[in-house]
Formats: structure tokens, sequence, C-alpha cells
């Protein structure tokens, strides 16, 4: 017990320090003493990198919580300039307070950060079995792998590294010892833990883990790791080996040539800035080593799942979640502290008030901490779901659930995800109607009244609208710059209306944007995919933005749109042959196992599958293995490994 505890106070200490010091970091000897912000912002334009932001905060306490001050990172700033304010610009009424955080220092402070919060997690209660070579040896090719994705990206970080010239040796022999730090650290931390991480995901919603200035997230780190360390050890048949092989390097191959720019924005750590063969073949690696990594961690941790557990850690974030998006809104600084520490993709909302409405009296989205007011919504509807899964479990409405459910509920109303709350009264009534026995002439009333709902909530007004305007078809042509439309548009307006079955199929996707004000979103899809003939069917590869944003020019946007559908993403990356498959594979799993997955099963996959249909949730990592291991658990654990029902808090009772 001693020892325990002084590892924890030990921990404590190193996370102060870490929270502390960078911001400590001044030039004392010169006693220069910071003045008050005002229009005369010529003190900071002369003391650039003089004055810590200790310093300054305590001059100037006021730009911690008013709205009208705003801290950003210089991330090409000099180690010594290293928390301390490196230049205050004014734009309006608005002050932008620039903090110097060298990208090295700021990913050796984040990743020591991030490992010791993960270290947190209690240790396994047996030792994993692990192989010290292929262990060792694994470490030292995800540290090559990762060198490599800052090679192929070399445009990206010449801005972001001061004074580390990216076309010499020894700048890439510098990152390698960096990463190899960070990879061998918490490959270990991981690997003591694997028994029981599995319950702390939902954490991954608050810890993101994307490293300031840089366009990779510690996860990456973690499950290609294992993917590597699993195709050492003979776990992948060879012809899948083979298969993954080939498709990388045509994707390789047929990205020779191009070199188009993306901006990764709030999907930053999870995409390519570029699109090159470089970044092709790294991302692509990436990828399929994280997609094994993620599997066999999740089949080697999956019969240790606890529900209790699951769903008080996905309660606990939830709550820190709305707490600190909140606080962060009224509080710039704390914004920024969050932003750094927590590894957001991008800065938390300013939008102070979570009840805003328009002009319309139209409820706004607020984001809160997260990237995207949508992915946010889908979570806090997740956590509904499994407090009452808990309660229906236990045939018990205990006061605690009870107590837990409005955190959530306030959490969705925020997020204003209408989508997530319809599935969740869809939800509802199959559990109350399977737990009172419902007659069937009452369930057709109340499927009734929640497609009501379902009208009510997206707007009754979309009804009176012409939907010949309203089309995806139409959007993608307002869209289009005349003559220099994209390879799918021209295809799209030869065959509409022209070929009866395309049109059918296209008209009820088209439909289904339409109902789910995806019109315009999807329509701009349409007009910015350009695929050739291997794009369409195999896709240009994962992670691959850069020739879909900027290859095509089209009329301009209101700002950055993404396609709102992973399955439009999918294509994108897949192709339509490896979307297909994917489909099919993950329909065989089901129908295989339909009559072992119980009803609470079958909802969730709905609930995600339709979820991933109109959203953009597989892009950020949380949402995308949080996904990933439910879908795994349902199709694969629960029919298998829990299917004696051993397990008291196991989803398969």
């Amino acid at each position: 017990m001693k020892q325990i505890n002084l590892y924890f106070i030990l921990k404590s200490i190193i996370v102060l320090l870490l929270a502390l010091l960078p911001w400590l970091n001044a030039t004392y000897s010169d006693l220069i003493e910071p003045e008050k912000i005002t229009s005369d912002l010529s003190f900071y334009e002369i003391n650039t990198c003089e004055v810590s932001l200790a310093e300054f905060l305590m001059k100037n306490p006021n730009t911690i919580y008013q709205d009208h001050y705003y801290f950003t990172l210089n991330n090409y700033s000099s180690i010594a300039c290293f928390g301390q304010i490196a230049g205050v610009s004014q734009v309006g009424q608005d002050f932008y307070i620039a903090i110097g955080t060298n990208s090295l220092i700021s990913t050796l402070i984040q990743g020591v950060f991030w490992i010791i919060c993960i270290s947190l997690i209690s240790k396994n209660k047996e030792n994993a079995s692990n192989k010290r070579f292929f262990s060792e040896l694994s470490v030292l090719v995800t540290s090559l792998l990762f060198t490599y994705l800052f090679f192929s990206e070399v445009r990206f970080y010449e801005k972001t590294f001061y004074l580390l010239d990216m076309s010499l040796a020894n700048s890439y022999l510098f990152l390698f010892i960096i990463l190899y730090f960070i990879t061998k650290n918490l490959s270990q931390i991981i690997t003591d833990r694997t028994q029981t991480i599995i319950n702390y995901l939902p954490y991954m919603y608050l810890l993101v883990g994307s490293f300031s200035g840089l366009n990779v997230n510690l996860f990456l780190f973690v499950f290609v790791y294992f993917g590597i360390q699993r195709v050492f050890n003979g776990d992948i048949k060879s012809k899948y080996l083979y298969l993954s092989g080939l498709l990388i390097l045509f994707w390789t191959i047929n990205a020779i040539g191009d070199n188009f720019s993306f901006k990764p924005d709030k999907i930053r750590g999870l995409t390519s800035s570029f699109f090159s063969y470089r970044t092709t073949l790294a991302w692509s690696l990436v990828f399929f080593f994280t997609v094994v990594g993620i599997y066999f961690l999740f089949k080697d941790s999956s019969k240790y799942f606890d529900l209790l557990v699951f769903r008080n850690n996905l309660f606990y974030t939830c709550t820190l979640l709305i707490l600190i998006g909140y606080i962060g809104a009224n509080n710039p600084f704390i914004n920024f502290l969050n932003y750094f520490y927590l590894g957001q993709e991008k800065m938390g909302t300013s939008q102070s008030n979570p009840f805003e409405v328009n002009e319309w009296s139209e409820k706004l989205a607020w984001r809160g901490f997260t990237s995207s007011a949508e992915t946010s919504g889908e979570f806090y509807a997740l956590v509904i779901i499994f407090i009452v899964f808990y309660i229906c479990l236990n045939n018990k409405v205990d006061t605690k659930s009870i107590l837990m459910l409005p955190v959530p509920a306030i959490g969705l109303y925020f997020s204003n995800n209408r989508t997530a709350f319809l599935l969740l009264l869809f939800g509802f009534f199959l559990i109350i109607s399977d737990k009172f026995k419902i007659k069937k002439k009452y369930k057709v009333l109340s499927l009734s009244a929640v497609a009501f709902l379902f009208a009510l909530f997206i707007g009754l007004e979309k009804f009176t609208y012409s939907y010949s305007f309203q089309s995806v078809f139409v959007q993608s042509n307002l869209y289009t710059v005349s003559d220099s439309g994209s390879t799918y548009q021209n295809y799209l307006n030869q065959k509409y209306q022209n070929d009866n079955f395309y049109t059918i199929v296209f008209s009820t996707l088209s439909f289904l944007g339409y109902i789910l004000n995806r019109s315009e979103l999807w329509g701009i899809y349409i007009a910015r995919y350009n695929p050739n003939y291997f794009e369409y069917l195999f896709g240009s590869g994962p992670f691959n933005f850069g020739q879909f944003y900027s290859e095509v020019k089209i009329q301009d946007t209101s700002s950055f749109l993404m396609p709102h559908s992973s399955l439009l993403i999918f294509i994108l990356f897949f192709g339509v042959i490896g979307t297909t498959l994917l489909i099919y594979k993950i329909g065989k799993i089901f129908y295989l196992n339909y009559k072992i997955i119980n009803k609470k099963g079958r909802y969730l996959i709905v609930f995600i599958l339709f979820n991933l249909i109109k959203s953009d949730s597989i892009n950020f990592i949380y949402s995308a293995v949080t996904y990933y291991f439910l879908m795994f658990y349902i199709l694969k654990a629960q029919g298998k490994l829990f299917l004696k029902n051993k397990d008291s808090n196991s989803l398969s009772r």
C-alpha cells in the first residue's frame, strides 16, 4: 500500500510540474514588467518572447475570463520562447494572444502528461504474455513508420519545427528518438493494462491525444504498435497480408504525380495533409496496422468488459465534457489549457451560451469541448442508452441511474442532435413494448407517434418545400462550376432520369438526404467526387482528403464542410467494392449471430450504423474506436465469449 501511495504522489508531482513549469519560463534578469493590454500593443511588439505567460496573466487577469480575448499557440517558436508571449494582435474588438509552444517541447510535455494519465488505470491482475524480442522490434518499427510519416508530410512540418531543417537526415534522427521514447513508454503502460483498459474507452472523448502543431494522434502509436506486434507474431493470415500489401501498392502508384494539399482542421491527427504517393503509403500502413491492432486488442480484452464500470465511465466522461466545455467557452485561458493538455484537434467553442437560439428561435448546436456538435450529441445519446440498458438488465430503477440521466440529456439538448434524440425515442419504444408486451395495434399507434415526432423535429416546413429544388441532384449541380464538373457529377447527369434502376437507387438516397437535411452537403460531395476507374472501385486510400478537396473547383461554400456521412467517406477511401465488401461482412456476421444477439444489441447496431450514414464520426478517433468496439462486442464477442451469460454485467443478458 505504501508503494502504491508513493507512486501516486510521484505521478501527482510530475503532473503538477508539467502543468506549471512550462508557463513560468521568462528572462527574469531583464526585469521587464508586462503591461496591461490596450489598443497600443507596441510593448508586446518590441518585447517578443520576454514575458512569461504567468507574468502576463498576473498583469492582465481579465484575459482569463473575458470573451474578447483569445489565446493561440505559436508552434513555430524557439525552445527559449516556450511558455512566453510571442505576440499580441488586435482584430476589431478582439485580442489574440500568441503563446510560444515549440512543437518538439510540446510533444514531449504532452506525451509524458498523457502517459501518466493512462497509467492511473489499474494494471492487469495477471501478467500479459509478451515476446520481448517482438515487443522491442515493434517499438522500433512503429517509431520508424511515424518518422516516415513526418517525412511524407514534410510540407506540413516545414513551418512547424523551429530551426529543424526537414531536408537533413539528422532532423529525422532527432524526431525518431522522441517518437521512440513515447512509443516505448506508452506501449509498456498499455500492455500492463490490456485487461482493464477496455472499460475506460469513454475517456478517449476527453483525452483526445492530438499533439499540438502535429498531424498525428497519440492513440495511433498504441494501435500501430499492437498491430505490428501481431504481424510479427504471425497472427495474420498470409492471404490478408498479400491482399493488403497489393492494395496499398496500387493506392501508392495511383497517387504518383499528385500533390494536393489539405488543411486538417477539426480532424487533425487522423488525416493526411497531402495527397501524394509518400503520404498515401505512410497513412495506408498506419491504417492497416491500426485496424489489426484494435482488432486484437479488443479480442483479447473484451472478455473483461464490465457494463457497470463502462457505464460509470461514460457518465463521468459525459459530465466532464459538459463541465469543461462550458468553463472553457466562458474562460479563454481555460480553453487554451484544455486544447494543450487534453490534445483537442480544434480549440473548444467560444459560444458561451449553450442555450443560444438564432433569430428564428431555432436552437443552435453547441459543441462545447468537442470538435463536432453532432458527434458529441451521438455520445450523449450513447450514455443514455447504456444507463437505460443497465436499468433493464437489473430489472429495477435504482436511484443512482435516475440521477445520472439528466446530465447526458442536457448535453444532448445542447448539441441539438435531433437524429440521435429520435433514435433514442425509437429505442425506448422497443424496450417498453418488449417489457410490457404491448399489443400490435398499440405498437402501430406508438410508431405513428414516433414518425410524427420525427417529422416535427426535422421540421414540418421541410415538407412544404419544393423537393425538386432541395434534392441532392439539384444541389450538386448548383455547386458545380460550369464545364468543369467532377467525373461523378458528369456521370450522374447522364444517368439520372435516363436509367430507371440508377434513378430509383439514387432518388432513394437523395430523399434520405433530404429528410436528414443532408441535401446540400451530399450535393457538395458529388460536385467534388472526381474518381478515375480505380478510385471508383477501390478508393484513393484511407485518410486521404487532399485530392477530394483540391482537385475540382466548385462554387464557394460557407465554411469548411465535411461530407457528413461516414458511408460516403468509406466510398472515397475504399471505393464501391471496398465499401460493399465491408457492408457484406458486417451483414454476414449479423445474420449468422442474429439469434444470439438480443434486441438491445440489434438496436445498438442500428443506432451506430444510422449515425454513420449521416455523420462524420468515423473521422474522430474517439468515436471511431468506440463504435468499432461496440460493433465488435455485439457481433463477435457477445455471440461467442458471452454466449453462456457467465458475466452478470454483459449485454447478452
